[in-house]
């Protein structure tokens, strides 16, 4: 597999790492105090791994990750589109920590049905298509 000098880009993955961590915490229901309290740092030290204020030990990271009930590379999961995706739009990039998109996600998930999910991301895309076409005009 080749890889072009975008993957190597590593510019925001503190912040990106900080949105996965966001979006699961929120996920579990568990507010930053608890979250401190149950990987054994401040609350402070959350909302600065949160924001990408604080780069990550790789023990911290793996710690966050048994707590959180997830693997460790869940972190790092569309990190690639995310970077490309900012790049792309030039600053246009809506974070994934806004409290609009983590809703969306959050009722994304609760769709049972496969079929449902597949046509809301079609929805979801076309709309998102005619959004591109109509600012270009």
């Amino acid at each position: 597999m080749e890889y072009g000098m975008d993957y190597l880009n590593v510019q925001g993955l503190e912040k990106h790492v900080g949105e996965r961590i966001r979006l699961r915490r929120s996920e579990l229901g568990l507010t930053q105090d608890k979250l401190a309290e149950m990987t054994g740092v401040s609350f402070q030290q959350i909302q600065k791994y949160e924001t990408g204020l604080n780069a990550m030990r790789i023990t911290s990271l793996f710690r966050l990750s048994r707590v959180l009930l997830v693997d460790v590379t869940y972190f790092f999961e569309g990190f690639r589109e995310h970077a490309l995706n900012d790049a792309s739009r030039n600053g246009t990039f809506v974070s994934s920590s806004s409290k609009e998109v983590m809703g969306l996600m959050r009722n994304y998930q609760r769709i049972a049905s496969p079929k449902i999910r597949k046509n809301v991301s079609a929805l979801i895309r076309a709309l998102s298509s005619e959004e591109d076409a109509t600012t270009k005009e």
